[in-house]
């Protein structure tokens, strides 16, 4: 059995449905599914959104089908970007959350100018402003 398939069986034999689990995998994203997929969707968590979506009558409208889904983000809202200061060949561009879409081409120009032309990254979003917690 591969190391990856052993982690999986072990991790999977103490989550269950509505569990809250962390990826802190730096990988392809099939860690980040399987962690999903075991704490599933629920019916609290469901009845937790629409109790905040104040916006939206949904007594009005019927709910055929709901799932769920993870995003990447960080304590402070910021993204994660540089290079790792352990691992010199280790880059992270991670952590963008819900503004992605909208704040990945600016931080993209500064990892650009980062990698290319030596040029110093962003301090809210550089990686290391949590040197200290590194070991």
């Amino acid at each position: 059995m591969r190391l990856v398939e052993q982690a999986h069986k072990e991790i999977g034999s103490i989550l269950s449905l509505g569990d809250q689990a962390i990826d802190a995998t730096a990988g392809n994203g099939y860690d980040t599914l399987f962690l999903a997929q075991k704490v599933g969707v629920t019916d609290v968590g469901k009845k937790e959104i629409l109790k905040n979506c104040i916006f939206f009558p949904s007594s009005k409208f019927k709910i055929l089908h709901h799932s769920s889904g993870v995003r990447s983000g960080t304590k402070d809202r910021n993204p994660i970007i540089g290079r790792h200061p352990n691992h010199s060949n280790l880059f992270l561009f991670n952590g963008f959350g819900s503004r992605g879409t909208s704040t990945i081409p600016y931080y993209a120009n500064y990892m650009a100018n980062f990698l290319l032309q030596c040029q110093e990254l962003p301090q809210d979003a550089n990686l290391n402003r949590f040197e200290y917690e590194i070991s």
